[in-house]
């Protein structure tokens, strides 16, 4: 989130985060530091990675 984020000048408007099930992405920290700065964090559901994150689909595949 720092990475992505931290470069706003104001969080005035929220910010939209998509991201799949990993369970490194939804510590307890994440989702309550993504809300102190405004980014609204929603899960990708089961099976629609193709649909959401097609450069995962294109570029990552060949390595899962």
């Amino acid at each position: 989130l720092h990475f992505h984020f931290d470069h706003r000048t104001t969080h005035a408007e929220p910010a939209l985060l998509l991201s799949d099930d990993f369970s490194g992405h939804w510590t307890a920290e994440g989702p309550a530091y993504a809300a102190s700065i405004r980014v609204v964090l929603q899960k990708v559901p089961p099976d629609a990675t193709s649909v959401c994150q097609s450069a995962d689909v294109a570029w990552n595949h060949p390595f899962k």
